[in-house]
């Protein structure tokens, strides 16, 4: 399991802690990744449009309640 945390300092959602092999870089994926939230959350991405160029994704619960974002900055 990723866990996800909201880090306002750094200016948005970070992953925390090491998803394969104990580095950090995904080796492969079996199946489809299940964000959660900290209180437990399941969460679902939703890509925005283009338009909205600051966050582009959003992970949404199953209410549809936005619990995290994913900020875009450019180069």
């Amino acid at each position: 399991m990723i866990t996800l945390a909201i880090i306002q300092q750094k200016g948005g959602l970070f992953r925390a802690g090491s998803m394969d092999n104990g580095d950090g870089i995904a080796v492969c994926w079996l199946g489809h990744p299940i964000f959660r939230d900290k209180e437990g959350h399941e969460l679902f991405v939703r890509h925005m449009p283009t338009f909205f160029e600051t966050f582009p994704v959003v992970l949404v619960d199953g209410d549809g309640i936005v619990r995290a974002d994913v900020p875009f900055r450019r180069a």
